[in-house]
């Protein structure tokens, strides 16, 4: 998960950095270009829903009781509700990006919209720019929100990579 999430993000910066004014230009013209970047971050995104759904089944039974112990705690369980709510939104907009305005557009769902057409598909009253604005300003939200997650679970991440600590036990003493 951890892998699939990096390249997801690596991709996804270098796709959204020109977006805030930030030239990216080297790195599509040295390392690989745009197209094959929006591939990549496009396939990794399908995996990645499949093993983040598999983390949250894995873990639902201790997510499920996150309200109720909220105020033990709270920094571990809100961010966690919250990355888990921000991710969601994150996978469906990508995927109405993907799927909704560039297949169809809402139409008939058959194939891409004629160039000349002056159908500007919408979804909620909302444009395919006011999705990609949302889908990545939410996943820069989601971004940070990893980060203090893995910070605030570091001692469960590494019982998952290392297993548990080993107690220290002393030496009885044997009584002569």
């Amino acid at each position: 998960m951890a892998i699939l999430i990096t390249i997801e993000i690596v991709s996804g910066l270098i796709l959204f950095l020109p977006e805030i004014g930030i030239d990216m230009e080297w790195v599509y013209e040295t390392l690989v270009a745009r197209r094959t970047l929006k591939w990549l971050h496009e396939i990794i995104s399908y995996p990645l829903i499949g093993v983040v759904g598999i983390h949250l089944a894995l873990n639902w039974k201790i997510i499920k009781r996150y309200p109720k112990t909220m105020f033990k705690q709270p920094l571990r369980k809100v961010t966690s509700l919250i990355l888990i709510t921000l991710g969601t939104i994150g996978a469906v907009t990508g995927l109405l990006l993907k799927y909704y305005f560039i297949y169809g557009g809402g139409g008939s769902g058959k194939g891409r919209r004629i160039l000349t057409e002056t159908v500007i598909p919408t979804l909620f009253g909302l444009v395919r720019e006011d999705f990609v604005w949302i889908h990545s300003y939410i996943t820069l939200a989601v971004i940070a929100l990893l980060l203090i997650h893995v910070l605030v679970n570091k001692r469960l991440i590494g019982y998952y990579l290392w297993g548990p600590k080993k107690k220290k036990t002393k030496a009885k003493k044997i009584k002569n």
